[in-house]
């Protein structure tokens, strides 16, 4: 849940992680000086926001994660209504140099591929940024949990490569909304933007792992195949015949 307040022109802005079954408060992120619209989507253990910060004249991201906290305790018998451990959570900011329309997350049928953050911009563009960019876990200065975990150091404005986006030059016209569904392939998120005009495409944040190259040789593939199986055959023949000629013998 996100809350502002604008009392005597100093804006506050405060997001709530709340417990929807105990209604138990488990965390809360306090951001001065900094206003809507604020944006939020939700996947698996981590929660994304987009918001502007007021006195530094730009627009952030926010990233929050939810760990398990090491003094929890593993039972099977608990009760909702008492209130359980509080998570370890980490988050960070990272400054965002556009303001954006809507925001969603690429998801699969599996949950096996990595995720990306999809974000609309004012202009009708959808930009496809890897959630790797957002990991909470980056720090100034390289460590050896992050050198070997491969968590690049942190950097504070994320870059925004134009291989990014996904509509190019076909832009939405008004977009205000993003849906994401999954599809019969894992690799492979189905993407509906939607505006005064509907954009529909796919998007592969691993890559088409699971899908075969359009360059893909099919008849080297289908020989080799009637190759061996001619020779598994041939084999199996002339070993019935030479087993035969020794009982023969």
């Amino acid at each position: 849940m996100v809350t502002q307040s604008t009392d005597l022109g100093k804006y506050l802005l405060n997001v709530h992680l709340i417990d929807g079954v105990s209604g138990h408060v488990i965390f809360t992120a306090h951001h001065r000086q900094c206003s809507g619209p604020v944006h939020v989507i939700h996947s698996e253990n981590w929660i994304i926001y987009h918001y502007l910060n007021v006195k530094l004249r730009r627009h952030e991201l926010g990233v929050l994660e939810l760990y398990q906290n090491s003094d929890s305790e593993n039972s099977t018998i608990w009760s909702s209504l008492k209130s359980p451990p509080k998570p370890l959570v980490l988050k960070q900011s990272f400054v965002f140099p556009s303001s954006i329309t809507s925001m969603a997350t690429s998801c699969t049928s599996q949950g096996i591929t990595h995720k990306d953050i999809i974000l609309g911009l004012p202009s009708g563009h959808l930009i496809s940024l890897p959630k790797m960019f957002l990991d909470p876990m980056r720090t100034l200065e390289p460590t050896d949990y992050g050198s070997s975990s491969g968590i690049a150091p942190y950097v504070p404005v994320l870059p925004i490569n134009s291989t990014f986006f996904i509509n190019y030059n076909q832009t939405v016209d008004r977009l205000f909304g993003i849906e994401t569904s999954p599809s019969g392939i894992e690799s492979t998120s189905l993407l509906l933007a939607h505006g005064i005009d509907l954009f529909f495409t796919r998007v592969s944040p691993s890559k088409s792992f699971d899908v075969l190259a359009d360059d893909f040789n099919y008849v080297l593939v289908s020989s080799v195949l009637v190759g061996m199986l001619c020779v598994a055959v041939v084999t199996r023949k002339l070993s019935s015949r030479r087993m035969l000629k020794a009982a023969w013998q």
